[in-house]
Parts: C-alpha cells; sequence; structure tokens
C-alpha cells in the first residue's frame, strides 16, 4: 500500500501531455490540496491533544478561540514581557497588580505637583488607616 504523497508523485509522474485529460489533472491538483489540509488538520490536532484540549469539549474550542484571538489583538511578546515583569514582584493577578499601579500613579501625581506637601501626600498614601481625613 502507497501512501497519499506517494500516489500523487506516481499520478504527476504518468501525467502524458498528449494523453491525460484536464480532469486528471484537476483531480490531481485537488488530491494534493486535501491532502495538505488534512497535514495541517492533524498536526492541529496534535498541537490541542499536547495542551490537553479535548476537541470535542465546548468550553476546551472556546478558550482555544479565546486565546487566538488575543493573540491577534495583542503583541505576545509585549504581554509575556509585562507578566515577567510582574511576576519578578510576585504579582500573578490582576487584583494584586491594582493597588501597585494606583500607588506609582499617586506618587506621580505627588512628584508633578508642585503646591502639595510632598511627605505629608506621601505619608497618606502609605498610611492610609493612620492618617485622619
Amino acid at each position: 500500500k502507497h501512501t497519499d504523497e506517494e500516489l500523487i508523485r506516481h499520478a504527476e509522474l504518468a501525467l502524458d501531455p498528449l494523453t491525460s485529460t484536464d480532469l486528471e489533472r484537476e483531480l490531481i491538483s485537488r488530491f494534493e490540496a486535501s491532502i495538505a489540509e488534512n497535514g495541517i488538520h492533524s498536526g492541529m490536532l496534535e498541537l490541542l491533544e499536547e495542551f490537553d484540549v479535548e476537541t470535542y469539549k465546548t468550553d476546551d474550542i472556546e478558550r482555544v478561540r479565546t486565546a487566538l484571538q488575543f493573540a491577534a489583538d495583542y503583541d505576545l511578546d509585549n504581554v509575556r514581557a509585562v507578566m515577567e515583569a510582574a511576576l519578578e514582584f510576585d504579582i500573578d493577578t490582576a487584583d494584586a497588580l491594582k493597588p501597585m499601579l494606583q500607588i506609582a500613579d499617586q506618587i506621580a501625581q505627588v512628584r508633578d505637583d508642585a503646591t502639595s506637601d510632598g511627605i505629608a501626600v506621601l505619608n497618606k498614601i502609605f498610611n492610609p488607616e493612620t492618617v485622619s481625613a
């Protein structure tokens, strides 16, 4: 038994400019395209299996769709760099990141506001419970 690729090569070698029909050429071309598409599908299925994605589960397929959309919307190298920088500070959730960004924003406001009493404002930022309103 021959592989599909061997069959295609044999069919292409058997083509004769004088006796082969346009239909034969078209069928060989379509068979090649079908084999290539099946190879892509097969590679995709192997990759999904590698990540334990069960292709019959709607929620798994939706996770893949979401990941592909995220990759299309954002530069993954930048996202990876931001995540690595956050992880260096043990920040692994948005809830852990938000207070840090709020503090950084407040410090930047103090830096940019020449009229404020910087020490009092910084004390309020870092000790909100002890400073009276």
